[in-house]
């Protein structure tokens, strides 16, 4: 999810009168539509003190008798608080926890670059542990279901392992697992497809990336959006985002801005390590049920690589889901497919936990 130099473009541009006024009139709408309030329900947002300081954590649900679901996102800095619409039809099924930890959306409007610290996967890992213990508490339930996304299912998986106590069931989508052979595969992908399109300057492109790992983070990148650039689905789902992030109810214009350079802030910092993280390291012996829900057609983190990793997986429960026809950012990109799924394999596991 490449989006670092677009937020802030398109940022800068609604700053002028006309595109100004339009997007206080596509946030007020938004908002509306956004709105929950029936009886039982839930709708709030805030900074919560995490691992010491301001983190902003969003929580919705139609019904707080539901199961408690905390989404980590992928990007790696990507705030689907922003992105709300996307996930609005599974607030009837289940409570939704979305969190703009370090590095992120509104917390690192915030903190900033200064603010943020030191960010790595064992420190996110452990705030997400602390989160959930507040969200515990605060929501009067026993356990979370824990959905980790893209590069959020790594903290997932580290979640998970230190602390099954805390969670009913970990969910992996875009599954990461071994990143060495992650962006092999990804980059090897990806030849393949520009080699087989005839555009030369695509071709040279490709080549002057070069195969990974990458030490600089906008290598890493470009490889990133030549794989989404050759995708006409994934492309064509991306320019949604814009708009999307764009007229954000509750998002300001330098908070809109903080997007873009929060996702580049967070690649930077994690990079190193995500070239060289294996989530096998934390073991393969889950205490929770483990449910993958993949893509059938998953390039920037390659299915094959998910499906191995889940065969090796032992666990109270396992579930495996592969969603025909469906690439990187299905839980996006169908999200009423992946409720479908959610509601099915997901919910009778949470439902069975007292609350």
């Amino acid at each position: 999810m490449l989006l670092v130099l677009k937020v802030g473009a398109v940022a800068l541009l609604a700053i002028a009168g006309t595109a100004l006024s339009w997007r206080e009139v596509a946030v007020i709408r938004h908002a509306h539509q956004l709105a929950i309030r029936n009886p039982g329900s839930i709708s709030e947002a805030g900074f919560v003190k995490v691992g010491g300081v301001d983190q902003w954590v969003q929580i919705r649900g139609e019904d707080t008798l539901n199961p408690v679901m905390l989404i980590l996102s992928g990007g790696p800095g990507m705030p689907y608080t922003a992105l709300t619409p996307i996930f609005k039809s599974w607030e009837r099924d289940f409570t939704i926890v979305m969190w703009d930890r370090r590095g992120v959306g509104k917390t690192f409007a915030r903190l900033g670059e200064a603010g943020s610290g030191r960010i790595t996967f064992d420190a996110l890992a452990n705030e997400g542990i602390e989160l959930t213990g507040y969200l515990q508490h605060r929501l009067h339930k026993r356990t979370i279901t824990l959905l980790g996304h893209s590069v959020g299912s790594v903290l997932g998986v580290l979640m998970a392992q230190r602390r099954p106590d805390l969670f009913s069931a970990y969910v992996g989508t875009d599954q990461i697992v071994d990143m060495a052979r992650n962006e092999a595969l990804s980059y090897e992908l990806l030849v393949q497809r520009v080699a087989t399109g005839g555009d030369e300057h695509l071709k040279r492109e490709v080549a002057a990336i070069g195969p990974p790992p990458y030490s600089d983070v906008n290598r890493w990148f470009d490889k990133q959006r030549l794989i989404s650039a050759t995708d006409p689905v994934s492309k064509s789902f991306e320019n949604t985002l814009m708009p999307m992030i764009m007229t954000a109810p509750g998002y300001s214009l330098q908070e809109v801005m903080a997007v873009g350079q929060g996702l580049k802030f967070s690649a930077a910092s994690l990079l190193h390590e995500m070239m060289t993280l294996d989530v096998r390291t934390s073991g393969m012996d889950f205490k929770v049920p483990f449910v993958l829900i993949e893509a059938e057609n998953d390039v920037l983190d390659p299915t094959p690589l998910a499906l191995e990793y889940f065969r090796g997986v032992t666990a109270p429960a396992k579930q495996l889901v592969v969603l025909s026809g469906a690439g990187h950012n299905a839980v996006m990109m169908k999200p009423d497919v992946f409720l479908a799924e959610l509601v099915r394999v997901v919910r009778p596991l949470a439902d069975r936990m007292p609350h």
